[in-house]
């Protein structure tokens, strides 16, 4: 007997019907009958019975239905423990700045707990600047950074000269976000004078890249520096001041799911984010954080 043939008596038992049963086989009735015969011969009893309900298992079919659905079940789970036992496990630290670190958290963590049980994501947000020194002292293996189109090349070159890994998975035209209530969110496209209308919400690190950027074409009298990107979309949202990200990566914050922010882009202003993921060798990694890395390159190639 095989376990093909437990497989063939609980679908007619499930079906009340042979032919029924073939169907969902994708096997010929005759050819179901002569497996279900050879197994009668095999234990010397008649295992099924016509009725008005149709085909239905005698009082030892009943049994053997049963113990064939037990059986089954064991073997099935044989199966999902060597699954287990083979899938990747262990601890995966990702730095990352603010903005992948608030995307990662709404989409990477909850996707790896179902596809890899055995592995546990730990995400540390840092400041932009500060990541590839912490990837080169060997505190993270994995990062994720921001930089401008201009710097893409010089810090790639720098990154693989001391052989390590950076892949975009990322690039953006980032915008400016303001209240909807505000007169400029009925435009189109912000033009470069618009801009010093507008009060400008930026990081309160002393490096922050985008705000010294362009803090020079916003309103020179007054900035706020604040210490998340949660906190500038909350001042824009009460129309007090703008900020400035990557639209893509940013339509998950609720603020923004729920209209309370809208973002423009600007006109003859080049704002375009690269996100870099940094990572040594691949025979550095362990197998969870390989793992997690083709994770991460999915989720972003879906912005």
């Amino acid at each position: 007997m095989h376990i093909d043939d437990l497989k063939y008596f609980i679908s007619i038992v499930d079906n009340q019907s042979i032919n029924k049963a073939a169907k969902e086989l994708l096997m010929t009735q005759p050819a179901l009958s002569t497996a279900i015969s050879k197994m009668e011969d095999e234990l010397g009893t008649e295992l099924l019975k016509r009725s008005f309900k149709g085909v239905v298992p005698t009082e030892a079919g009943e049994k053997i239905y049963n113990d064939a659905k037990m059986i089954l079940a064991t073997i099935d789970s044989w199966y999902k423990v060597a699954d287990c036992s083979s899938s990747p496990e262990g601890n995966v630290h990702i730095l990352a700045v603010p903005t992948a670190c608030n995307y990662l958290t709404s989409t990477l963590i909850n996707t790896a707990r179902t596809a890899y049980p055995r592995i546990r994501i730990y995400l540390h947000q840092s400041e932009n600047n500060s990541i590839l020194p912490q990837l080169i002292a060997n505190k993270f293996n994995l990062g994720i950074c921001s930089i401008f189109s201009f710097e893409k090349e010089h810090i790639m070159e720098n990154i693989i000269r001391r052989k390590w890994k950076a892949k975009v998975i990322y690039e953006d035209e980032r915008e400016v976000f303001l209240s909807p209530d505000h007169p400029l969110a009925q435009k189109e496209y912000l033009e470069i004078e618009d801009l010093k209308q507008l009060t400008l919400a930026c990081y309160s690190i002393d490096d922050d890249t985008i705000g010294g950027k362009f803090r020079p074409y916003f309103n020179p009298d007054y900035y706020y520096h604040l210490d998340s990107q949660y906190n500038m979309l909350q001042l824009a949202a009460e129309n007090k001041s703008v900020s400035i990200f990557a639209p893509k990566i940013s339509k998950i914050h609720p603020l923004v799911k729920h209209g309370l922010v809208v973002s423009r882009p600007v006109r003859g202003l080049s704002l375009r984010a690269t996100y870099l993921l940094i990572y040594p060798s691949d025979n550095i990694l362990s197998n969870a954080e390989k793992e997690i890395v083709k994770l991460i390159t999915k989720l972003f190639s879906e912005l």
